[in-house]
């Protein structure tokens, strides 16, 4: 699930920053298959490892979503599903019909991606301090992953804010 949202997810939405993306000299609609391809690894990887801590926990008669970190998650996997149809619709543009525009389809698709995406972040840092980690992990260890986690919201944010802010 970390593969899910520290790289497919934070790689997905830089697709479209000149200054970030693996694919910055691409075209727009090169740039939008890549950000659905990596989209979908997204929601694979992250369903699958949620599949992975159900199936842990139904084998240890353990209960399900008792921490923050459980519960977030849980409502991270559920946004990113909900994200994925928006997403889809603003690529089928006769889903959406004539009720909005493609320009505030694609704001409300960027804001809320980018409010998914801290949410990502949150259940990251929520992980971080689980008692399974802190039992495995130093503490000097433990900072560095939450750094890494604040620079990635940092690096998000400032690229959306950037690209739909300077647009208003």
């Amino acid at each position: 699930m970390t593969l899910a949202v520290a790289f497919f997810m934070t790689e997905a939405i830089l697709m479209f920053s000149p200054e970030s993306s693996l694919l910055s000299k691409y075209s727009h609609a090169a740039k939008t298959t890549g950000h659905g391809l990596l989209q979908a690894a997204t929601v694979l990887c992250a369903l699958s490892g949620f599949g992975a801590i159900w199936y842990n926990k139904e084998l240890k008669h353990r209960a399900h979503f008792t921490s923050w970190h459980g519960t977030m998650g849980v409502i991270t996997i559920t946004y990113i599903c909900v994200q994925i149809l928006g997403g889809i619709a603003l690529k089928m543009k006769w889903l959406v019909g004539k009720r909005i525009t493609l320009a505030q389809n694609k704001l409300y698709h960027a804001t809320s991606g980018l409010l998914l995406y801290l949410c990502g972040l949150t259940t990251l840092s929520l992980g971080i301090y689980s008692g399974w980690f802190t039992q495995r992990v130093q503490v000097p260890v433990q900072y560095a992953c939450l750094g890494s986690v604040v620079i990635l919201a940092f690096t998000v944010v400032n690229q959306v804010t950037k690209a739909y802010l300077a647009k208003k």
